[in-house]
């Protein structure tokens, strides 16, 4: 295989640019003046015949071609990456860059725990984490591994599960007070609700309802607001907009401390799954395949408290 390592500079130059959105940004990532920056990614508009990035009044952004160009500049680079990693298997002399993605509460929550204690053992390792809670394409946006929650729709992933999570109705106390009586069966789809619209979907989130232990129908929640950010729906159900379905990791404090209280708990109660998701393992580098097992293993283990 010949490798030009000047291509391959050139590649990495309008990655850290789409990465950072700044020349200088990428000048300071890459340690290459910004005259230098600037004189590759114009070496390259003028032999791709396109221009890649075009400036507004905040960053540097990609044309339609430059998208087309980063996505197929970030499989190269990994693939190279791949195969001049040497050492797959040195431990404790891991280095390089990992890039991940998971939801933003999730990830707070349970993620950037695992990826500290990761970090205090290979500090050589640059872990670049993408919260977004829309569903990504892992090829074009360069991501190592993803953490997904709920169904999974992709079927050429690598998946590992790594436990659940249940959510419940809660609202805030000064809310329930407004009400004639506590929500029940009948009243749950008319008492004032907060939506979780699923991102990428347009779908607010709905609440199913057993009976005799079984799902039969599914309750669309009366929303007088609606957010794609769970933790939105959080704060406006501790400010007392109504009813939400959460996640019991982020309430379990406001629960103990009464700042939100359980509503219908013996009704409602949904679980939800947890992924690990990454392509093929064959030919992973040793520091992507290290983290993994760590924010698998850590995961994991939390979930089981």
């Amino acid at each position: 295989m010949t490798i030009d390592l000047i291509q391959i500079r050139t590649l990495r130059v309008a990655v850290a640019i789409a990465d950072s959105g700044s020349f200088a940004a990428a000048g300071r990532r890459l340690n290459l003046p910004r005259a230098t920056i600037s004189r590759i990614i114009g070496q390259l508009e003028e032999r791709t015949g396109n221009r890649l990035f075009r400036r507004n009044t905040r960053k540097v952004v990609t044309t339609d071609a430059g998208d087309q160009l980063i996505a197929a500049a970030r499989r190269a680079l990994a693939e190279i990456d791949v195969a001049l990693e040497p050492g797959r298997d040195q431990g404790a002399n891991l280095s390089g860059q990992v890039r991940l993605s998971v939801s933003h509460a999730f990830g707070r929550h349970f993620v950037l725990p695992a990826i500290g204690r990761f970090r205090a053992e290979h500090p050589g390792v640059l872990i670049e984490t993408l919260f977004q809670d829309r569903l990504d394409d892992m090829i074009d946006e360069g991501i190592d591994f993803t953490i997904r929650l709920g169904p999974l729709t992709e079927n050429d992933l690598v998946v590992r599960r790594l436990g659940a999570f249940q959510s419940g109705l809660v609202a805030a106390p000064a809310f329930l007070a407004t009400l004639e009586g506590p929500p029940d069966r009948d009243t749950l789809d008319t008492a004032s609700a907060i939506g979780f619209r699923i991102p990428g979907t347009g779908h607010v989130l709905s609440w199913p309802v057993p009976a005799d232990g079984q799902v039969t129908h599914a309750v669309s929640p009366n929303s007088v607001v609606q957010s794609d950010s769970i933790e939105a729906v959080w704060d406006l159900a501790k400010e007392g907009h109504g009813i939400a379905l959460l996640p019991e990791y982020l309430i379990a404090k406001d629960l103990g401390d009464g700042s939100l209280e359980p509503v219908c708990p013996d009704l409602v109660s949904v679980q939800t799954d947890v992924h690990i998701c990454f392509r093929e393992r064959r030919f992973m580098p040793a520091r992507v395949r290290a983290l993994i097992d760590h924010v698998a293993a850590d995961i994991t283990s939390a979930l089981a408290r």
